[in-house]
């Protein structure tokens, strides 16, 4: 299955990763398997959870919460695909383990598909074909602990390796489902990030400025290429750099334009130069005040001076 890749995060110095150690150390989270211990106990009494010592349970349960936190931190997001792997891998197995020794076996296999979503969170879609072959090892070697006697279960055989096969692929399905949507959602966002960088970079290198004025008829947005037209950051535009004989004019068509949602409107007008000299600009204006995701009026400016100096002459 494809998937996208994701850049390196900086170098995690020894210090960071000191805090972080002792941060998840001190975690109360820590304490939920000894939270956890009389639900076994009273599962073991009525024989839903296998016969093995309790400390062992929850020791398997402590240390996979610990370690499978650890490996985030020895294998931090965007490493290469066979660290990941390990660390997808490590906490698969982890989990393997604590699930086995309830006696449950491949029953409970759901734990390896939040694992399996715990580290696309990490790591995206790539996640899903790096621990399916974990998935599908660790079930095997746990069965075939439970033909060898080395863990309970409590499942007859040999139908519970029949059921653990089954259990195994839905597990791998279903990591399977939620990797195509990962991988969905990221082509979507790589394809956002690209729409707005392209749009970015036409703005920025644009020869018209356009600038939105909001409801209050202030300027909520200006385009980069108001330096190099105007030589005027936003901050600085207003309508007071509008020539004084135009002002009325002007003011009667933003009036007019402002007055009907959508109406798209022309005006050729004089804007103040950074230098103090006066532009002619033709802008054209369309009414979004209505529309949630811009909310004012669109301007388009475009210097044509030299054109209106060639009327005149």
């Amino acid at each position: 299955m494809a998937a996208l890749g994701h850049a390196r995060t900086r170098p995690v110095s020894a210090g960071d990763r000191w805090r972080s150690l002792r941060a998840l150390i001190l975690n109360p989270m820590q304490l939920v398997p000894f939270a956890l211990a009389p639900l076994y106990v009273v599962g073991q009494h009525l024989g839903f959870i296998a016969r093995v010592p309790i400390w062992l349970i929850v020791g398997a349960l402590l240390a996979t919460q610990l370690t499978t936190s650890m490996a985030t931190l020895v294998v931090p997001p965007g490493s290469p695909a066979w660290q990941t792997s390990v660390r997808a891998g490590f906490m698969i197995v982890m989990t393997g383990l604590t699930v086995y020794l309830t006696g449950w076996g491949a029953v409970f296999a759901i734990g390896f598909v939040f694992n399996v979503a715990e580290q696309m969170r990490i790591d995206g879609a790539r996640v899903v074909r790096l621990s399916l072959p974990w998935i599908a090892v660790t079930i095997a070697a746990g069965e075939l602990a439970v033909a060898l006697g080395w863990v309970p279960s409590l499942l007859p055989q040999p139908a519970g390796h029949g059921l653990a096969v089954l259990c195994g692929l839905g597990a791998c399905v279903l990591s399977v489902m939620l990797g195509w949507t990962t991988a969905a959602k990221e082509r979507f966002e790589q394809s956002l990030r690209h729409s707005e960088q392209r749009l970015r970079a036409l703005v920025q290198h644009s020869s018209d400025v356009i600038i939105v004025i909001g409801p209050d008829f202030k300027i909520d947005y200006a385009s980069p290429s108001s330096v190099a037209v105007l030589g005027l950051e936003r901050d600085a535009l207003s309508g007071d750099g509008i020539h004084p004989d135009d002002r009325p004019r002007a003011s009667e068509f933003f009036r007019w334009i402002g007055e009907d949602p959508g109406r798209i409107g022309r005006l050729d007008v004089r804007l103040r130069h950074a230098d103090g000299h006066y532009r002619w600009f033709e802008v054209g204006v369309c009414n979004r005040l209505d529309d949630p995701s811009v909310g004012g009026l669109v301007c388009n400016m475009r210097d044509v001076t030299e054109r209106h100096h060639a009327v005149v002459r």
